[in-house]
């Protein structure tokens, strides 16, 4: 039981949170949508698919709402290159998302995120 006054637990603040996806407080957006993106692809990475996409579409989510579309391209071709690379059957799906990342990106300059979109594009 804590006191008045006293600063909460990392345990309670991460308790107080919607979701474990929520920021914690203090967090900028583009620092959670960035740990998001990079977490996502780690779980994909190490088999948990399903873990790893809720990241990523959550991270895809959040940096729409926030407008930076660098974030939403970089999160919408791990996604599109994941779902081909990881889970058979979801090609177009994964297309779909590839072609959301890269024409916003070649349109705000981030070429490396839609040239890399285009090539997974080409790949399948």
């Amino acid at each position: 039981m804590q006191s008045a006054g006293e600063k909460p637990t990392p345990a309670q603040r991460a308790a107080a949170r919607k979701s474990i996806a929520d920021a914690p407080l203090g967090v900028s957006k583009n620092v959670s949508i960035d740990g998001l993106i990079k977490s996502g692809k780690a779980a994909v990475s190490a088999g948990a698919a399903d873990t790893g996409f809720d990241c990523l579409r959550r991270a895809a989510e959040d940096a729409a709402e926030s407008g930076n579309d660098r974030l939403q391209a970089l999160s919408l071709q791990d996604i599109g290159t994941s779902l081909i690379d990881a889970i058979r059957g979801f090609d177009d799906e994964g297309a779909i998302a590839l072609q959301g990342a890269a024409e916003p990106a070649n349109k705000i300059g981030v070429s490396e995120i839609s040239v890399q979109s285009l090539c997974e594009l080409g790949f399948i």
